[in-house]
């Protein structure tokens, strides 16, 4: 029982000091003091580690492959949410937002947006390519 308690109490201290941590006026990482200033931080902040992310072909992958193995060959199309932050930041004019009009940004979205174009079939469904070849919406 007294095992337990202890679990219990260290379970509920490392519940609060992390709230506590992740509070706006805690948060070790963002300048930011504000809600809206904080997600144009955070989105730009993405966008700088999703843009080594972007395949030629303008896919985004999980992670930098080491070669032409698994990694490069995947496609998942829920990575392809990204397109989202950059085409945002482009567009939206804000104080706290530093990608408002900036063209590396717009060519990012636009790669994005090409390739999904491409995926598109005459007859409606979505076959992605990659170097080429066919590969399957649910690939890893």
């Amino acid at each position: 029982m007294k095992k337990r308690a202890h679990s219990l109490l260290f379970a509920s201290f490392f519940f609060a000091s992390s709230l506590f941590c992740t509070t706006l006026d805690n948060h070790p990482h963002w300048k930011s003091e504000r809600l809206p200033d904080l997600y144009y931080e955070v989105l730009a902040r993405s966008v700088e580690l999703q843009t080594k992310l972007q395949a030629p072909d303008g896919r985004f992958r999980p992670r930098l492959p080491r070669s032409a193995d698994a990694e490069e060959r995947s496609w998942r199309i829920t990575w392809m949410q990204y397109i989202y932050a950059p085409a945002l930041l482009y567009t939206t004019a804000h104080p706290a937002n530093p990608l408002s009009g900036d063209q590396k940004v717009l060519e990012m979205a636009l790669r994005a947006g090409d390739y999904l174009a491409a995926c598109i079939e005459p007859n409606g469904t979505v076959l992605p390519r990659i170097n080429g070849k066919p590969v399957s919406e649910l690939d890893a």
